[in-house]
């Protein structure tokens, strides 16, 4: 069938089926009496492969207007179900997982260096609270940013979901450096 594919590469894109779709009407539904135009002649030998052409580019049209207005109608259940997802996300974090990333929002950072293989580090890009970014790196040291609706859950609520005696300790600076420092480095759990 290198006919059929042949005929139909030209359809991959929706702006060349749009294009196809306004030439071959314009071909088959032009008034060329009253415009003053001879009709050209290939126009009447081949209008059963324009009217062919102007059937399938008209479904390919219809196909991406429907999916089109399925997108735009699914958008706000995609936004329910991601903010629904990062409110789980956000509630199941433990103390060592929250740390990192309420010190990432005080230190206005989205990007912080962590161990590939660190158990805290696995775990937030599990919950899809940390994601590496591309690019060379070490195992040592990887590139992990925070999403834009996380971090805004974690700056606005990240403190009062950390224990009260762990707040208002002497050492809370000390012990928030420490575990954010066990929780990136490579072997030191």
């Amino acid at each position: 069938m290198p006919d059929l594919s042949a005929l139909l590469a030209p359809f991959k894109s929706t702006k060349t089926a749009l294009a196809v779709f306004l030439f071959a009407a314009a071909l088959l539904f032009a008034p060329f009496d009253w415009l003053g135009i001879k009709r050209p002649a290939f126009t009447t030998e081949y209008e059963t492969f324009f009217v062919v052409i102007l059937f399938l580019s008209a479904a390919i049209l219809a196909v991406e207007i429907l999916s089109s207005a399925r997108r735009l109608a699914m958008r706000p259940y995609y936004a329910r179900k991601r903010k629904q997802m990062v409110e789980e996300a956000f509630l199941s974090l433990n103390l060592e997982e929250l740390c990192v990333l309420w010190v990432m929002t005080q230190s206005s950072i989205k990007v912080i260096k962590g161990a590939f293989d660190n158990p805290v580090m696995i775990s937030l890009r599990q919950k899809g609270c940390l994601r590496v970014l591309s690019g060379p790196q070490s195992l040592a040291e990887v590139h992990h940013y925070m999403p834009d609706d996380i971090y805004a859950i974690v700056l606005e609520r990240g403190h009062d979901r950390m224990p009260d005696d762990f707040k208002t300790s002497i050492r809370f600076d000390d012990e928030i450096r420490e575990i954010v420092r066990r929780s990136t480095t490579w072997h030191s759990w």
